[in-house]
C-alpha cells in the first residue's frame, strides 16, 4: 500500500528536493508505483521527517515553501540535495548555546510549544542535549534571517 509519507519521500528523491517540482507532482497527482517507492526508500540511509509526520516542526509549516522532507543523515542530505537540513546540521556543529538562550528565543518568536515538542523528538532520536539545542537554535536563526515565517493572517 502506498502511503502519503512514502510518496513524499519518493518525490523528494526523484526531484532532488526541488519544491516546485514536488508540489507540481502532488497537484497533478503524478503516478507513483509501488516499485518506484520501494526503489526510492532503499536509497535512504538514515531517518527522515516528512511534512505529514506528527514530529514535523510546526514552525516550518508556516513557511511559504515548507520542506516536504528533511533527510537527517548527512549522506542522504548530499545525495538528495537537502540544502535546508544540510545547512541546519552543519551550522549546528559550530556553536553551543544554553537551554535558557534557546527557550528565550523560542518564546520571543512564539515557538515555545514547538520547542518542548522538538526537544522530545530529539531525545527520542537519541540526540544529545547540545545537538538538540543547537539544532533548534539554528533552525530559528534561519527562519529569522530568511524571514520565512508567513504572517498569521496569510496562514
Amino acid at each position: 500500500m502506498i502511503t502519503g509519507r512514502d510518496a513524499l519521500i519518493t518525490l523528494a528523491i526523484k526531484y532532488k528536493q526541488d519544491w516546485d517540482s514536488i508540489k507540481n507532482a502532488i497537484v497533478t497527482k503524478e503516478s507513483i508505483t509501488e516499485e518506484q517507492i520501494k526503489d526510492a526508500l532503499a536509497l535512504v540511509k538514515g531517518k527522515c521527517i516528512t511534512i505529514v509526520d506528527e514530529n514535523y516542526p510546526i514552525e516550518f509549516k508556516r513557511l511559504d515553501q515548507p520542506p516536504f522532507v528533511f533527510f537527517l543523515d548527512p549522506q542522504d542530505q548530499e545525495a538528495f540535495n537537502d540544502t535546508v537540513a544540510k545547512t541546519m546540521c552543519s551550522e549546528c556543529t559550530i556553536i553551543r548555546v544554553t537551554e535558557a538562550e534557546v527557550l528565550a528565543m523560542a518564546q520571543s518568536m512564539g515557538f515555545e510549544e514547538s520547542y518542548h515538542e522538538m526537544y522530545k523528538v530529539g531525545e527520542a532520536m537519541g540526540l544529545s542535549k547540545a545537538e538538540i539545542l543547537t539544532s533548534m537554535y539554528h533552525a530559528m536563526q534561519i527562519i529569522q534571517r530568511e524571514k520565512l515565517i508567513v504572517p498569521e493572517a496569510q496562514a
